[in-house]
């Protein structure tokens, strides 16, 4: 028989508002819990205590935690797909140039 979980995906923006002043620390806990076993990353940006899905840096995550990731990363965006996927590709956009800050700051 097969197993039905065979990894774990986390939604950033749920893990920050899973404590109503949100909880800065639960991504990293998350990832280093569950270390291999997490597959990919949902990332939006979320306000506490109930604005999910908000595009990356509106809101109050640290995304340091995304420095050291090894898996694939996934923009999530309330409604990012209107617009002809305006919001899908700003939020992509923003995660690239996260991407190349932490490159750049640790050469």
């Amino acid at each position: 028989m097969c197993e039905w979980v065979e990894g774990f995906t986390l939604d950033v923006c749920h893990g920050y508002l899973s404590r109503p002043d949100g909880d800065t620390s639960y991504c990293s806990e998350f990832l280093s819990a569950l270390g291999t076993k997490t597959h990919h990353l949902h990332v939006s940006d979320a306000k506490a205590p109930d604005s999910e899905g908000l595009e990356i840096g509106e809101g109050e995550i640290d995304f340091s935690f995304l420095r050291d990731v090894k898996v694939p990363i996934l923009v999530e965006m309330w409604k990012g797909h209107e617009h002809n996927g305006r919001g899908f590709k700003q939020g992509t956009e923003r995660l690239r140039a996260l991407e190349r800050s932490f490159l750049s700051s640790s050469s």
